[in-house]
């Protein structure tokens, strides 16, 4: 009786220790495979090559729990690379805050391949490992000892100057703002159309002021607490406004203080990538149909390959085909017009895995008839 009592005690031991194990795992780690989806998905509309890794995978043994580990089938360079992990960090980082899990400890481990699968060669950058605020990048013939490493402020640094000196060939574009009576005032800067990045700054506040920051992006919500430094400055604060479904929308978001609140309101996605290009783009084709319906293509954002097509003139909500052909590559979408004729600009960037230059098809089928545009299209550098 006495050696049966010792073993039900040591039974019982054992599962209290693995319970109170359980429990200080904490349940927000349970729903690590929903937010590393969730960032993935965010991160697969721009990196279609992308491929996520299982959390249990051998190659995420040195990584943090809260981490995420991607396969990335496309060779690439050091300024490709770097904002791909600006893009991966920050994406994770957005998904872990919406959760009480701590967005400080996480990390991000991206494995780079060829289109074929194949390994790259040994001297290309092989594998990306972001923790504890480091990204380090490794060639594939020495992933025990970084070719390069650099801090996630650094590297955000000279991706942010090098994307707004390409796309505005200027230091930045404010695309919204908001002044108070005392003062106070925000801006949003646009710092990458495609990847839908954005930074707030604001200046003008008390010091040390708390506040609330509210932001809302279609149906979803994140609200923190914020505080101004002793200059009575806000920022830069990180905006990621995609929501996952959608392809676009209005951001707003709400400062909420003592004093007067601030609230700014600003597009991203597709919104963004045609209501913040120049009207004025110079127009690549046109063409007139016999009833006077007309199309035309533009530059939306010419450093990342990004055009719209805008098709005037047609039947009160009469139906086209819109399809698009490259290289024997085709893909089709049915729109209807509005009731003046007209349908907001289509936006779409070339992507192939093989090809980075030809000649790319846009036919809008009609019952009258057929309308047909050209564009010249060849892959650019995204640094």
């Amino acid at each position: 009786m006495k050696r049966f009592s010792m073993i039900f005690v040591g039974v019982f031991s054992l599962y209290f220790f693995l319970s109170v194990g359980s429990l200080g795992a904490g349940p927000a780690f349970s729903d690590l495979h929903s937010i590393r989806k969730r960032a993935f998905i965010s991160l697969q509309k721009d990196y279609q090559d992308l491929h996520l890794l299982s959390g249990s995978s051998r190659k995420m043994q040195d990584m943090p729990k809260c981490s995420i580990g991607l396969q990335y089938y496309h060779e690439i360079n050091l300024k490709k690379a770097r904002q791909l992990a600006v893009n991966a960090i920050e994406a994770f980082r957005n998904s872990v805050h919406k959760t009480s899990l701590p967005k400080d400890v996480i990390g991000v481990k991206i494995f780079i391949y060829r289109e074929d699968k194949r390994k790259v060669s040994p001297k290309k950058i092989g594998c990306i490992k972001y923790e504890n605020g480091k990204i380090k990048y490794y060639r594939r013939n020495s992933l025990d000892q970084p070719a390069y490493q650099e801090t996630y402020r650094e590297a955000l640094k000279k991706t942010t100057s090098a994307s707004k000196e390409a796309v505005y060939e200027k230091e930045g574009i404010v695309v919204a703002d908001c002044r108070t009576k005392d003062g106070a005032k925000i801006q949003v800067f646009a710092l990458s159309l495609e990847h839908s990045i954005y930074r707030v700054m604001g200046k003008g506040f008390q010091p040390y002021e708390q506040m609330s920051w509210v932001s809302t992006s279609c149906h979803e919500s994140l609200s923190t607490p914020i505080k101004a430094d002793a200059e009575g400055n806000i920022g830069p604060i990180s905006c990621l406004p995609a929501v996952v479904g959608k392809s676009g929308g209005i951001c707003r978001i709400d400062i909420l203080r003592k004093g007067s609140p601030l609230r700014v309101e600003y597009p991203w996605g597709d919104k963004a990538l045609y209501s913040l290009s120049s009207p004025t783009a110079d127009i690549i084709d046109a063409t007139t149909a016999k009833d006077g319906a007309t199309a035309r293509i533009q530059p939306a954002n010419s450093m990342y390959s990004v055009f719209y097509v805008k098709v005037e003139g047609l039947q009160p909500y009469e139906t086209i085909s819109f399809i698009y052909e490259f290289e024997g590559q085709i893909e089709c979408k049915k729109l209807q017009a509005d009731a003046a004729g007209a349908f907001p600009p289509i936006t779409f960037r070339p992507k192939l895995s093989k090809k980075s230059s030809g000649m790319y098809h846009i036919d809008i089928l009609r019952q009258s008839g057929a309308m047909h545009l050209k564009l010249p299209w060849a892959e650019k550098e995204i640094l």
